[in-house]
């Protein structure tokens, strides 16, 4: 039996830009490098990543794929659709019909609001592009078999039309589910690079430095996370990256510890937080690790306890900066 986990994605603003983000924002704006972002080339005449125009379309980009996260949960819906509807399965006259309602108008008008900027950013651009008609499709479908089921049509002909949206309904939620994959496949891929790109043209020992180096390795935990499926898997590069996480994060913390309190140089506190944050996601990691292999029946809750330490540290990465002085 594999284990139950959710998507691991954030909802966070980026220094600077009302947008969402998602996985890391430490490549945003830092004011101890002077605000410069890591410039990813994009296709030959697009514009670049670290541009501003850029950095917005990728927000809004973002945005959406958190308010797919927030309301879409595809797979679920297919499981409690079928879960409550047996009797589709067979041809006596149904008494009863369950669906859960799904608006995705306002995901649709993120995305077209990002397909209309200037900037490219390739590959991103593509998924988000495809991604459009199937959510179109989903809301068609969606809104007919809801009308059907609200109003108890079923009643009144014995379900015949159910059944015949049913399938389509299904397979809607399908395609809406791997094009979301491969959308957020696309995207993490792509901010991967660039926070790749902002490390190498990062000063070291910098404040920019240290938080692009625990950010990256927190992602690399999560990636090794991801790999586990069921009780069983080998745990010994998840742990590893967790040891690797702990390492940058001392370095991190050494770094806040040593900044003057107060004047040129000073830090935020979300800086500490952020450290305190990364240790709980590793101390959580351990635990995960752990029941995996002593009480698996239990690791569910584990898991989202680790989802949950990662989120809550990204939301501190994006405060932690220099004091304005």
């Amino acid at each position: 039996m594999g284990i139950q986990k959710q998507g691991v994605f954030y909802k966070g603003l980026c220094g600077g830009l009302a947008g969402m983000a998602l996985l890391a924002t430490a490549a945003c704006n830092d004011k101890s490098s002077g605000g410069n972002q890591a410039m990813q080339a994009g296709d030959a005449g697009g514009k670049q990543l670290g541009d501003q125009e850029a950095q917005k379309k990728f927000n809004t980009y973002v945005k959406a794929m958190n308010m797919l996260i927030d309301s879409g949960k595809f797979e679920e819906r297919i499981a409690y659709f079928e879960r409550l509807n047996p009797q589709l399965k067979n041809s006596a006259p149904l008494t009863e019909m369950y669906m859960m309602n799904i608006g995705v108008d306002h995901i649709i008008s993120r995305l077209d609001e990002a397909q209309k900027m200037n900037a490219t950013i390739p590959g991103v651009d593509e998924k988000a592009k495809a991604l459009i008609p199937v959510l179109t499709q989903l809301d068609t479908v969606n809104t007919e078999l809801n009308t059907y089921v609200s109003a108890k049509e079923y009643t009144v002909d014995g379900g015949k039309k159910g059944r015949e949206i049913a399938p389509r309904y299904l397979a809607a939620l399908a395609a809406a589910r791997d094009a979301q994959q491969q959308f957020a496949d696309t995207t993490a891929a792509y901010e991967l690079q660039r926070d790749q790109a902002a490390l190498a043209k990062a000063k070291p020992d910098s404040l920019q430095f240290h938080k692009l180096t625990v950010t990256l390795a927190a992602r690399g935990a999560t990636r090794e996370f991801d790999k586990i499926n069921a009780p069983g898997d080998d745990t010994s590069a998840f742990t590893a990256s967790l040891t690797r996480l702990g390492e940058v994060n001392a370095s991190l913390a050494g770094f806040v510890g040593k900044a003057p309190k107060t004047g040129a140089g000073s830090l935020s506190s979300d800086c500490q937080r952020y450290v305190d944050k990364v240790n709980s996601m590793i101390g959580t990691g351990r635990t995960f690790a752990q029941t995996l292999k002593s009480k698996p029946a239990d690791v569910a809750d584990d898991a989202k306890d680790f989802i949950e330490a990662f989120n809550d540290g990204v939301g501190e990465v994006s405060s932690c900066e220099l004091e304005d002085n």
